[in-house]
């Protein structure tokens, strides 16, 4: 990810692994990943934070990458799942198999 998004990776201030069963809420529980914004009020600015859950990580390198890539794109297209959002993740999958020549494929479903 660092080299074909090198700037979406730059933003992140942390990677982090998670059991889905140990989060606090219910919507947190059947997530795969989370994306954290924190907009700080010192001067540091916006802060992210992407989460992979362990579970994620058990369904094979693809479907982990796929996960990873879903983070990153919140931050390109903030808020929900919309039109924008799936064209541009839409967008990054293509890119990151174009320059990986891996096989990823968009299979999100809300």
């Amino acid at each position: 990810m660092p080299v074909v998004f090198p700037e979406l990776v730059g933003e992140l201030s942390a990677i982090y692994l998670y059991r889905q069963g140990e989060q606090e809420t219910e919507r947190l529980r059947k997530s795969d990943a989370i994306i954290w914004k924190d907009v700080t009020l010192d001067g540091f600015g916006t802060l992210y934070a992407v989460g992979i859950s362990l579970e994620a990580v058990e369904r094979g390198s693809k479907y982990t990458k796929f996960v990873f890539l879903h983070g990153l794109c919140h931050i390109r297209v903030s808020g929900v799942h919309s039109l924008a959002f799936r064209q541009q993740l839409n967008r990054m999958i293509e890119r990151f198999n174009q320059e990986t020549g891996s096989h990823i494929v968009n299979d999100y479903c809300e």
